[in-house]
């Protein structure tokens, strides 16, 4: 099962999303963010979306991970 089958079958009641790409990202990955968002949103999930400087790498990643820890 993926991601998005998951977001539409799974009961999601209290889960907190946090979702983020870099500006210069791969677009599958900007267009599956902005698509697994709606739909979370859609099923009353609440969500962040976050986008920042950079692309799909390890600097990018270093740049967020105070991001992710204090989510």
């Amino acid at each position: 099962m993926n991601l998005f089958d998951l977001a539409k079958k799974q009961d999601l009641t209290g889960i907190q999303v946090y979702l983020d790409h870099g500006d210069m990202d791969h677009d599958w990955l900007i267009q599956g963010d902005a698509y697994l968002n709606s739909l979370l949103d859609k099923h009353g999930v609440k969500t962040q979306l976050h986008v920042g400087k950079g692309g799909h790498d390890y600097s990018y990643w270093k740049s967020q991970v105070k991001n992710y820890l204090l989510f």
